[in-house]
């Protein structure tokens, strides 16, 4: 969490900083990490088509399902296991290696191999995003968490938009 948190640095900002910082923290590397993934998975042998799963063509419900529905949900349902991690003592850094590890999981199930290493780096910051503003308040954490993800999401349907 060390990591992130340099990237991310301090909640002092306020919220609109901190969250251009976190979509920066999480869009960027992720955007490293597809095009390195993507350049060993086509050395492996796989087609584009097998490396990430595009699931239907650019559109506006698919837009507003980006940037509305997956963040909310997604936020929300990263919440609760962070909760129960928190209450239980576990320590934040671990939190957000392990939120980071399923996320990235379930990622590779839906979307392809090309998505595990862009959806972790992602949802280690957005994990971490939330772990530092859940002590302000819940709504703190999840809109630090769920807003930079509309912001990853909407890059991620621009460059689906101009490859397709």
């Amino acid at each position: 969490m060390r990591l992130a948190s340099i990237l991310l640095g301090s909640i002092h900002v306020g919220m609109p900083v901190f969250i251009i910082r976190a979509a920066t923290a999480s869009v960027l590397p992720a955007l490293l990490l597809a095009a390195a993934s993507n350049t060993v998975l086509r050395w492996l042998g796989f087609s584009p088509e097998q490396i990430v799963t595009v699931t239907s063509e650019p559109s506006w419900s698919n837009l507003l399902g980006l940037l509305i529905l997956a963040p909310v949900l997604e936020t929300l349902m990263l919440a609760w296991p962070v909760a129960l991690s928190l209450s239980a003592g576990v320590r934040a850094s671990r939190i957000a290696g392990v939120s980071a590890a399923v996320w990235g999981l379930l990622h590779l199930a839906t979307r392809g191999p090309g998505a595990l290493l862009p959806a972790a780096w992602a949802f280690y910051i957005l994990t971490t995003a939330f772990l530092m503003w859940r002590p302000q308040s819940f709504r703190h954490a999840f809109s630090a968490s769920a807003a930079p993800h509309a912001c990853h999401n909407a890059f991620a349907f621009l460059i689906g938009a101009w490859v397709s």
